[in-house]
């Protein structure tokens, strides 16, 4: 499931960067949940969300400094699970959303979003929040917080401050042994956009992302035509067409979507897809709809 690409410029929180942006806990296990106020049992309003994960990360390396046989490994990494523990702490929490299914709890990776929500939350207190999207192999979860602290169970977090890569324009870069670079080492335009013609879904994943990015080109048209591809082959292309349809589209796009809400729907019954495969792109769909109705009318009533 793929859970489309960070909508904001990256934050300068090092924390933040270092394990939300970066994906730290990718393939971690989400342990527990909990809601609680960030000033005590005493106050009963929950304004914070803790969320407790087993690091994959730290247990991988554990696993090689340690000695021995791989019962002998498996036996400390089981009785010193405390140690790979992480309590993440999103503080003033304005908006919480958990869907899933019933059978496993990874997370997969995180990006931040910059949702109607979103935009409707700082409005309407005048103060900046992050949309967090967790993908999970099961689902999704999504928090809206102004602050973010994280802890270990066991022991202190000692990180330096990391420079962040586009890997998505990297990987454009060294296409094709840089067949998209102009002479200049920039982009080819004219090039990306043959790519969201005839390019296969991870091409036309790419393209789009960078000039939904990058630039201010009109791409929509390539975005709608994209959304009469199957989902088979092209599904990485078609979420990355249902964001470009939410930034540049119209009221005239809506139907499209919701034809396409339902076709996701559809692939339950009709090709065995599981349940929890189309929860994120249900999910995509939704946020794409409410983008333009919230372009249009600030007033409109976000769909949470």
């Amino acid at each position: 499931m793929y859970n489309c690409e960070n909508e904001i410029e990256c934050p300068s929180d090092k924390y933040i960067k270092y394990f939300l942006w970066s994906d730290y806990f990718h393939d971690s296990k989400i342990e527990t949940i909990h809601f609680c106020n960030s000033k005590g049992e005493k106050y009963h309003r929950p304004n914070q969300v803790v969320i407790t994960i087993e690091s994959c990360r730290d247990i991988d390396a554990e696993w090689d400094r340690l000695k021995g046989t791989y019962d002998e490994k498996k036996d400390y990494i089981s009785k010193n699970r405390s140690k790979y523990l992480y309590n993440l702490y999103f503080d003033d929490c304005k908006y919480f959303n958990y869907e899933k299914s019933l059978f496993v709890n990874d997370y997969i990776n995180g990006r931040f979003k910059n949702s109607s929500t979103l935009q409707k939350i700082m409005k309407n207190t005048n103060k900046y929040y992050y949309h967090f999207r967790i993908g999970t192999d099961d689902g999704f979860l999504d928090v809206v917080f102004s602050k973010f602290r994280i802890k270990k169970s066991i022991g202190r977090i000692y990180i330096k401050d990391i420079e962040v890569t586009d890997y998505n324009i990297a990987w454009l870069q060294k296409y094709n042994k840089g067949n998209l670079l102009m002479q200049d080492g920039q982009l080819d335009e004219i090039k990306l956009l043959e790519l969201l013609n005839t390019g296969d879904g991870e091409e036309r994943y790419f393209a789009l992302y960078y000039f939904i990015m990058y630039t201010k080109e009109k791409i929509i048209n390539y975005a709608r035509d994209i959304m009469d591809l199957g989902w088979d082959n092209y599904e990485c292309a078609k979420i990355m067409a249902i964001h470009a349809i939410g930034v540049q589209g119209d009221k005239s796009d809506e139907q499209l979507l919701i034809k396409e809400y339902f076709a996701v729907e559809g692939r339950l019954t009709k090709q065995n897809v599981c349940y929890c495969s189309t929860l994120l792109p249900k999910r995509h769909i939704m946020d794409a709809i409410e983008k333009i109705k919230y372009r249009e009318n600030h007033d409109y009533e976000v769909i949470i």
